[in-house]
Parts: C-alpha cells; sequence; structure tokens
C-alpha cells in the first residue's frame, strides 16, 4: 500500500503538467512550437523584479 501511495504521489505533478498542456491552447502550443533538433541546447530564462516600498 505504500508503494502504490508513493507511486501515486511522485507522478502527481507530473500528470498535471500533461493535463495542463494538453487541454489548454496556450500551454499546447508553446510546447509545440519549440523546435528540438539534436544536439540542440534549450535555455530558459525568467527574469524577476521584486521591489519593496
Amino acid at each position: 500500500m505504500v508503494r502504490i501511495l508513493l507511486a501515486v504521489f511522485s507522478l502527481h505533478s507530473v500528470i498535471n503538467a500533461i493535463v495542463l498542456i494538453s487541454t489548454t491552447k496556450p500551454y499546447r502550443n508553446f510546447v509545440l512550437r519549440i523546435p528540438i533538433r539534436q544536439g540542440q541546447q534549450v535555455t530558459v530564462s525568467t527574469a524577476t523584479r521584486v521591489s519593496f516600498h
């Protein structure tokens, strides 16, 4: 029983991501337009500006 729960909990976020990408058009379009070629590196950059007043 513990192994089944561990398997379910470990796959939970992966399943959520697959469902999100497959059911929402903006995410699906984003994933499908990224060209993946052999030997090509894909870098993702996130810029965050946080200011406290």
